[in-house]
């Protein structure tokens, strides 16, 4: 999924504009929720992968890989958190927070997309 997801992203001219990507998984089975997080370098940036995605089209995929023949929308809105600074200590809360509760962690946590 998350190889998936930064190809479509990478697809759209945005494949090193970004230094952090979330995407939260279910707690059952490990399965992505569908949707992600994903910041990017500049404000100007997300500006324009916001328009560029908004109305892209992507398979729809089932949970064991295989493509269904219906095609969904995707569409981009603002996270309440802006900013790495900011992501990684609310990361880290989070995080903090699992810990205590004895809960993995169900998230993919990229700090830098050249990696």
């Amino acid at each position: 999924e998350l190889q998936g997801f930064l190809g479509v992203i990478g697809s759209l001219g945005f494949g090193e504009a970004w230094d952090l990507v979330n995407l939260p998984e279910d707690r059952a089975g490990g399965k992505n929720r569908g949707y992600a997080f994903l910041n990017l370098h500049t404000h100007t940036l997300a500006v324009e992968l916001k328009e560029a995605i908004n109305g892209h089209m992507k398979d729809k995929r089932t949970h064991d890989g295989l493509v269904n023949s219906v095609l969904e929308s995707s569409s981009a809105s603002w996270a309440n958190v802006q900013g790495l600074k900011a992501n990684r200590a609310h990361s880290e809360s989070l995080i903090k927070e699992r810990k205590q509760k004895k809960r993995s962690n169900k998230w993919y946590y990229f700090q830098d997309s050249r990696r």
